[in-house]
Protein backbone atom coordinates (compact mmCIF):
# COMPACT_ATOMS: atom_id res chain seq x y z
CA UNK A 1 0.00 0.00 0.00
CA UNK A 2 1.22 3.54 -0.75
CA UNK A 3 0.03 6.47 0.91
CA UNK A 4 0.30 10.68 0.86
CA UNK A 5 0.74 13.02 3.61
CA UNK A 6 -0.56 16.20 3.60
CA UNK A 7 1.00 18.42 6.44
CA UNK A 8 1.35 22.32 6.64
CA UNK A 9 3.57 24.59 5.31
CA UNK A 10 6.81 24.18 7.25
CA UNK A 11 6.90 26.91 9.98
CA UNK A 12 8.13 27.51 13.93
CA UNK A 13 4.36 26.02 14.95
CA UNK A 14 2.95 22.96 17.15
CA UNK A 15 0.67 22.45 14.48
CA UNK A 16 3.66 21.56 11.67
CA UNK A 17 5.26 20.07 14.59
CA UNK A 18 3.22 17.67 15.41
CA UNK A 19 2.44 16.69 11.47
CA UNK A 20 6.34 15.94 10.99
CA UNK A 21 6.35 13.92 14.03
CA UNK A 22 3.18 11.49 12.81
CA UNK A 23 4.78 11.59 9.46
CA UNK A 24 8.27 10.31 10.72
CA UNK A 25 6.82 7.61 12.83
CA UNK A 26 4.47 6.23 9.63
CA UNK A 27 7.63 6.50 7.52
CA UNK A 28 8.62 3.78 9.79
CA UNK A 29 5.67 1.12 8.62
CA UNK A 30 6.91 -1.77 6.78
CA UNK A 31 3.26 -2.52 6.02
CA UNK A 32 2.96 0.62 3.82
CA UNK A 33 4.68 3.61 2.05
CA UNK A 34 3.85 7.04 2.57
CA UNK A 35 4.96 10.15 0.93
CA UNK A 36 5.48 13.94 1.74
CA UNK A 37 4.09 16.76 1.05
CA UNK A 38 3.59 20.50 2.33
CA UNK A 39 2.49 21.81 -1.37
CA UNK A 40 -1.21 23.65 -1.08
CA UNK A 41 -2.66 21.58 -3.76
CA UNK A 42 -3.65 18.15 -5.26
CA UNK A 43 -0.36 16.53 -6.94
CA UNK A 44 -0.38 15.22 -10.13
CA UNK A 45 -0.10 11.54 -9.20
CA UNK A 46 -3.13 11.29 -6.70
CA UNK A 47 -3.92 8.59 -8.25
CA UNK A 48 -1.25 6.56 -7.51
CA UNK A 49 -1.89 6.20 -3.55
CA UNK A 50 -4.13 4.11 -1.77
CA UNK A 51 -5.01 6.27 0.67
CA UNK A 52 -4.25 10.11 2.20
CA UNK A 53 -2.85 11.19 5.57
CA UNK A 54 -4.14 15.05 6.39
CA UNK A 55 -2.83 16.91 9.36
CA UNK A 56 -5.62 19.05 9.42
CA UNK A 57 -6.06 22.52 11.45
CA UNK A 58 -8.21 25.51 9.88
CA UNK A 59 -5.24 28.30 10.63
CA UNK A 60 -2.55 26.40 8.54
CA UNK A 61 -3.88 24.18 5.79
CA UNK A 62 -7.91 24.93 5.51
CA UNK A 63 -7.48 24.72 1.70
CA UNK A 64 -8.12 21.02 2.10
CA UNK A 65 -12.06 21.21 2.15
CA UNK A 66 -14.82 18.66 1.07
CA UNK A 67 -14.41 19.18 -2.44
CA UNK A 68 -10.71 18.58 -2.22
CA UNK A 69 -11.40 15.86 -0.18
CA UNK A 70 -14.30 14.26 -2.61
CA UNK A 71 -12.15 14.78 -5.53
CA UNK A 72 -9.49 12.75 -4.39
CA UNK A 73 -11.28 9.78 -3.77
CA UNK A 74 -9.37 7.89 -1.03
CA UNK A 75 -10.18 6.85 2.05
CA UNK A 76 -8.39 9.71 4.33
CA UNK A 77 -7.27 9.98 7.93
CA UNK A 78 -6.86 13.12 9.45
CA UNK A 79 -4.38 14.11 12.12
CA UNK A 80 -6.30 15.98 15.11
CA UNK A 81 -4.22 18.49 17.23
CA UNK A 82 -7.18 20.74 18.59
CA UNK A 83 -9.60 18.82 20.33
CA UNK A 84 -12.29 19.79 21.88
CA UNK A 85 -13.02 19.70 25.65
CA UNK A 86 -16.50 18.18 25.40
CA UNK A 87 -16.63 14.86 24.04
CA UNK A 88 -19.91 16.21 22.52
CA UNK A 89 -17.72 18.56 20.56
CA UNK A 90 -14.76 17.06 20.09
CA UNK A 91 -15.09 18.32 16.39
CA UNK A 92 -14.71 21.92 17.40
CA UNK A 93 -11.84 22.87 14.84
CA UNK A 94 -11.83 20.00 12.46
CA UNK A 95 -14.42 19.65 9.70
CA UNK A 96 -16.33 15.89 9.66
CA UNK A 97 -14.98 15.19 5.65
CA UNK A 98 -12.74 12.61 5.96
CA UNK A 99 -13.52 8.67 6.89
CA UNK A 100 -11.20 8.87 9.53
CA UNK A 101 -9.83 11.22 12.44
CA UNK A 102 -6.46 9.87 14.61
CA UNK A 103 -6.84 12.40 17.74
CA UNK A 104 -3.80 13.33 19.15
CA UNK A 105 -5.62 12.53 22.70
CA UNK A 106 -5.25 9.24 24.59
CA UNK A 107 -8.61 10.39 27.05
CA UNK A 108 -11.38 10.69 24.51
CA UNK A 109 -13.96 7.66 23.77
CA UNK A 110 -13.47 5.95 20.71
CA UNK A 111 -16.24 4.57 18.03
CA UNK A 112 -15.45 3.20 14.56
CA UNK A 113 -13.70 6.43 12.45
CA UNK A 114 -12.86 8.48 15.94
CA UNK A 115 -9.47 6.85 17.61
CA UNK A 116 -7.33 8.09 20.06
CA UNK A 117 -4.05 8.09 20.09
CA UNK A 118 -1.04 9.35 22.35
CA UNK A 119 0.81 12.52 21.50
CA UNK A 120 4.00 10.35 19.50
CA UNK A 121 7.42 10.97 20.81
CA UNK A 122 10.05 12.09 18.41
CA UNK A 123 12.32 10.01 17.53
CA UNK A 124 15.47 11.49 18.95
CA UNK A 125 19.35 10.73 18.24
CA UNK A 126 20.47 10.14 22.05
CA UNK A 127 24.01 10.12 20.79
CA UNK A 128 23.56 14.16 20.32
CA UNK A 129 22.36 13.98 23.97
CA UNK A 130 25.68 13.23 25.35
CA UNK A 131 27.62 16.09 23.42
CA UNK A 132 29.46 18.75 25.40
CA UNK A 133 27.25 21.65 25.88
CA UNK A 134 28.17 24.77 23.77
CA UNK A 135 25.63 26.71 25.79
CA UNK A 136 27.70 29.12 28.27
CA UNK A 137 25.02 29.16 30.46
CA UNK A 138 24.04 25.41 30.28
CA UNK A 139 27.61 24.79 30.56
CA UNK A 140 28.07 26.70 33.70
CA UNK A 141 24.94 25.18 35.03
CA UNK A 142 25.54 21.32 34.97
CA UNK A 143 28.67 21.99 37.09
CA UNK A 144 27.03 23.34 39.82
CA UNK A 145 24.86 21.55 42.41
CA UNK A 146 22.06 24.34 41.97
CA UNK A 147 18.46 23.00 41.39
CA UNK A 148 17.93 24.39 37.87
CA UNK A 149 14.09 24.55 37.15
CA UNK A 150 13.22 24.96 33.61
CA UNK A 151 10.32 25.91 31.39
CA UNK A 152 10.00 26.55 27.54
CA UNK A 153 7.40 27.43 25.05
CA UNK A 154 6.17 29.95 22.49
CA UNK A 155 5.34 33.93 24.14
CA UNK A 156 1.02 33.51 24.05
CA UNK A 157 -1.21 34.23 26.84
CA UNK A 158 -2.02 31.59 29.52
CA UNK A 159 1.25 30.08 30.26
CA UNK A 160 1.64 31.87 33.63
CA UNK A 161 5.54 32.00 33.91
CA UNK A 162 5.27 34.20 36.42
CA UNK A 163 3.45 31.17 38.80
CA UNK A 164 6.48 29.39 38.22
CA UNK A 165 8.79 32.17 40.05
CA UNK A 166 6.66 32.37 42.93
CA UNK A 167 6.62 28.44 43.62
CA UNK A 168 10.25 28.31 43.24
CA UNK A 169 10.71 31.62 45.44
CA UNK A 170 8.10 29.67 47.84
CA UNK A 171 9.88 26.71 48.11
CA UNK A 172 13.72 27.35 47.16
CA UNK A 173 16.31 29.76 48.50
CA UNK A 174 18.94 29.45 45.95
CA UNK A 175 18.12 28.07 42.46
CA UNK A 176 18.40 28.70 38.90
CA UNK A 177 15.11 29.00 37.17
CA UNK A 178 15.70 28.71 33.31
CA UNK A 179 13.16 30.41 30.78
CA UNK A 180 13.18 29.72 26.59
CA UNK A 181 10.36 31.94 25.40
CA UNK A 182 10.50 32.10 21.44
CA UNK A 183 8.46 33.94 18.47
CA UNK A 184 6.09 31.36 16.61
CA UNK A 185 5.46 32.40 12.94
CA UNK A 186 1.75 32.83 13.67
CA UNK A 187 2.30 34.93 16.82
CA UNK A 188 1.86 38.70 16.51
CA UNK A 189 4.61 41.10 17.41
CA UNK A 190 2.08 42.97 19.77
CA UNK A 191 1.25 39.54 21.33
CA UNK A 192 5.05 38.10 22.13
CA UNK A 193 6.47 41.36 23.45
CA UNK A 194 3.34 41.84 25.83
CA UNK A 195 3.53 39.18 27.08
CA UNK A 196 7.90 38.87 27.66
CA UNK A 197 6.79 42.42 29.16
CA UNK A 198 4.34 41.30 31.40
CA UNK A 199 6.61 38.22 32.42
CA UNK A 200 9.52 40.92 33.48
CA UNK A 201 6.13 42.91 35.61
CA UNK A 202 5.54 40.25 37.27
CA UNK A 203 8.42 38.17 38.35
CA UNK A 204 10.52 41.35 39.72
CA UNK A 205 8.06 41.88 43.03
CA UNK A 206 8.31 38.00 43.79
CA UNK A 207 12.24 38.12 43.12
CA UNK A 208 13.04 41.07 44.84
CA UNK A 209 13.64 39.17 48.14
CA UNK A 210 15.15 36.69 47.09
CA UNK A 211 18.54 37.16 46.30
CA UNK A 212 20.06 33.76 46.17
CA UNK A 213 16.69 32.88 42.96
CA UNK A 214 18.23 33.63 39.66
CA UNK A 215 15.99 33.86 36.53
CA UNK A 216 17.58 33.23 33.23
CA UNK A 217 15.02 34.17 30.27
CA UNK A 218 16.51 33.12 26.43
CA UNK A 219 15.07 33.26 23.31
CA UNK A 220 17.01 31.05 20.94
CA UNK A 221 15.35 28.49 18.48
CA UNK A 222 16.10 25.07 18.85
CA UNK A 223 15.68 21.96 17.00
CA UNK A 224 13.99 19.07 18.83
CA UNK A 225 16.75 17.53 19.36
CA UNK A 226 18.53 20.55 20.85
CA UNK A 227 15.57 21.45 23.20
CA UNK A 228 15.79 17.90 24.81
CA UNK A 229 19.30 18.19 25.33
CA UNK A 230 18.33 21.63 26.93
CA UNK A 231 15.94 20.15 29.20
CA UNK A 232 18.38 17.54 30.06
CA UNK A 233 20.18 19.72 32.31
CA UNK A 234 17.31 21.08 34.26
CA UNK A 235 16.79 19.84 37.75
CA UNK A 236 13.08 19.58 36.52
CA UNK A 237 10.65 21.55 33.84
CA UNK A 238 7.49 22.89 34.80
CA UNK A 239 4.79 24.04 33.09
CA UNK A 240 2.39 25.83 35.18
CA UNK A 241 -0.33 27.32 32.22
CA UNK A 242 -3.80 28.38 32.99
CA UNK A 243 -5.26 29.00 29.42
CA UNK A 244 -8.52 27.52 30.49
CA UNK A 245 -9.10 30.33 32.67
CA UNK A 246 -8.77 32.72 29.10
CA UNK A 247 -10.90 30.25 27.64
CA UNK A 248 -8.75 28.74 25.37
CA UNK A 249 -10.69 24.92 26.02
CA UNK A 250 -9.35 22.83 23.42
CA UNK A 251 -6.27 20.84 22.44
CA UNK A 252 -3.90 19.38 24.08
CA UNK A 253 -0.39 21.01 25.25
CA UNK A 254 2.74 19.62 23.03
CA UNK A 255 5.53 21.75 24.62
CA UNK A 256 6.31 18.95 26.85
CA UNK A 257 7.06 16.15 24.69
CA UNK A 258 10.66 17.28 24.35
CA UNK A 259 10.52 17.74 28.36
CA UNK A 260 9.35 13.93 28.59
CA UNK A 261 11.98 13.12 26.42
CA UNK A 262 14.86 14.11 28.27
CA UNK A 263 14.03 11.81 31.19
CA UNK A 264 14.12 14.66 33.69
CA UNK A 265 11.21 15.04 36.18
CA UNK A 266 8.44 16.83 35.19
CA UNK A 267 5.41 19.05 36.57
CA UNK A 268 2.45 20.81 35.15
CA UNK A 269 -0.68 22.26 36.46
CA UNK A 270 -4.38 20.64 36.26
CA UNK A 271 -5.01 22.93 33.59
CA UNK A 272 -7.20 20.60 30.84
CA UNK A 273 -4.66 21.00 28.30
CA UNK A 274 -2.29 18.29 30.23
CA UNK A 275 -5.18 16.47 30.98
CA UNK A 276 -2.71 13.43 28.57
CA UNK A 277 -0.36 14.36 31.70
CA UNK A 278 -1.90 14.19 34.95
CA UNK A 279 -3.13 10.73 34.12
CA UNK A 280 0.58 9.91 35.12
CA UNK A 281 1.58 13.00 37.36
CA UNK A 282 -0.36 14.20 40.35
CA UNK A 283 -0.11 17.92 38.97
CA UNK A 284 0.66 21.34 41.10
CA UNK A 285 0.12 22.28 43.67
CA UNK A 286 -1.37 18.75 44.93
CA UNK A 287 2.87 17.84 45.04
CA UNK A 288 5.26 20.91 45.53
CA UNK A 289 8.65 21.05 42.92
CA UNK A 290 10.43 19.45 45.83
CA UNK A 291 8.06 16.33 45.71
CA UNK A 292 8.10 16.34 42.02
CA UNK A 293 11.78 16.33 41.82
CA UNK A 294 12.17 13.32 44.16
CA UNK A 295 9.22 11.29 42.88
CA UNK A 296 8.20 12.08 39.11
CA UNK A 297 11.30 10.82 37.48
CA UNK A 298 9.89 6.93 37.31
CA UNK A 299 6.67 8.85 35.95
CA UNK A 300 8.18 9.98 32.90
CA UNK A 301 9.93 6.65 31.97
CA UNK A 302 6.32 5.64 31.80
CA UNK A 303 5.04 8.33 29.47
CA UNK A 304 7.85 7.51 27.42
CA UNK A 305 7.11 4.12 27.38
CA UNK A 306 3.54 4.63 26.67
CA UNK A 307 4.16 6.87 24.06
CA UNK A 308 6.77 5.23 22.24
CA UNK A 309 6.35 5.31 18.20
CA UNK A 310 6.16 1.78 17.92
CA UNK A 311 2.97 1.53 19.54
CA UNK A 312 2.00 4.63 17.99
CA UNK A 313 2.48 3.06 14.71
CA UNK A 314 0.54 -0.27 15.45
CA UNK A 315 -2.25 1.46 16.56
CA UNK A 316 -1.93 3.13 12.87
CA UNK A 317 -1.41 0.13 11.30
CA UNK A 318 -4.62 -1.89 13.34
CA UNK A 319 -6.44 1.41 12.03
CA UNK A 320 -5.90 0.87 8.75
CA UNK A 321 -5.51 -2.58 8.01
CA UNK A 322 -7.95 -4.12 10.78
Amino acid sequence: MRAIFFNSIKALCSIWESGKMVFDILAQSSKFSIDYTEDQCIPANIMDYDFIVVNYHYTTNNWINKNVVLSIGKPSYCIVTEVGLNHNNLFCATPQIFDHYIFLDPTIPENKNVHAFPRPLDIIDYAELTKTASNTADTEISMDNTVVIGSFGMGTPGKAWHEIVRAVCNEFDTAIIKFNIVKGKFVPDIMFYKEITLLQKLCKPILQNKPGIKLIVTHDVMDKTELVKWCSYNTINCFFYDRYKIGYHAGLCAVTDQAILSGKPLLTTGDPTFRHITKYIKPYPEQSIREAIANTGGDVAKLCDAWAPSKFLAKFESCLLG
